[in-house]
């Protein structure tokens, strides 16, 4: 298969990325263990960041930059469109997650924080862009033009 990722003249660090992934896998592993829901609220409104506004100021990134720079870890540039394309993916999901949460469909909401855990956790302990696959799909089904 030809894989095609969303593409932008922006670069961001891709060990920063690999961290907002695990950070929000342990953010959507809290709210599954606790159901606090202020958690998937804040997640929700960190994609939002991340994926439509200036992601270089959202919580969630602010926090790995700072850890990044604390451990000293070696900056690795990567292209930033499957980055925002993941985030605009998230911040759909954890929208889903919160209104299935507040209408107690929570089987349900569990079943969409595992999936995102996973393509967090894939992300930041692979590298793999779940996101690139979900792009690729929805080319092949005509719901984005092919680039």
């Amino acid at each position: 298969m030809n894989q095609a990722c969303p593409i932008s003249h922006e670069r961001i660090n891709e060990k920063e990325a690999r961290l907002n992934g695990l950070i929000t896998a342990f953010f959507l592993f809290v709210f599954m263990v606790s159901k606090i829901k202020w958690v998937i609220f804040f997640l929700t409104g960190d994609f939002l960041i991340r994926g439509f506004l200036n992601g270089k100021k959202s919580p969630v990134s602010l926090l790995s930059k700072k850890i990044v720079s604390i451990l000293k870890i070696k900056t690795v540039m990567v292209n930033a469109g499957p980055k925002k394309f993941a985030a605009k993916t998230g911040f759909f999901l954890s929208f889903i997650i919160a209104v299935l949460y507040l209408s107690c469909s929570i089987p349900v909401a569990d079943f969409f924080a595992v999936l995102m855990i996973i393509f967090a956790l894939l992300e930041a302990c692979f590298g793999f862009c779940a996101g690139c696959l979900v792009y690729n799909w929805l080319i092949k089904i005509n719901i984005i033009k092919n680039p």
